[in-house]
């Protein structure tokens, strides 16, 4: 169990982390969402939740599937997911307030048609 001050301190730094992943993405990301709360053993965890744009989650999946990596000159859909994740994860290491965070991905057209309050 995280002090509040710690807890304020996770919830700011989500916040942020989430900020430059938008603004990194900008190309691909519409939004990012995040929320605190426990992990099945009860320890803290951050959830990012990131809104792709249609076209990038398709790519995603569809080089996921066919074991493709990135096209030349830009960035896939499969590296987003990774590079997203990396994002998340390396910054909550570097502060070393909690140990972990989780990234969920939706495309636009599955957050519209799937209203939810952790991803609006």
């Amino acid at each position: 169990m995280l002090s509040i001050a710690d807890e304020h301190r996770v919830r700011q730094k989500a916040n942020e982390i989430a900020s430059e992943i938008e603004k990194r993405f900008a190309r691909h990301v519409v939004r990012v969402r995040t929320r605190f709360d426990e992990d099945w053993t009860g320890e803290p965890l951050v959830y990012f939740n990131v809104v792709l744009r249609d076209g990038a989650a398709k790519a995603g999946v569809a080089e996921r599937k066919q074991g493709k990596g990135s096209p030349a000159g830009g960035i896939s859909g499969k590296d987003i997911f990774s590079q997203v994740r990396e994002a998340a994860w390396n910054a909550f290491d570097q502060a070393e307030i909690i140990s972990g965070s989780t990234v969920h991905f939706r495309s636009e057209s599955e957050a519209a048609a799937i209203p939810d309050k952790f991803w609006d």
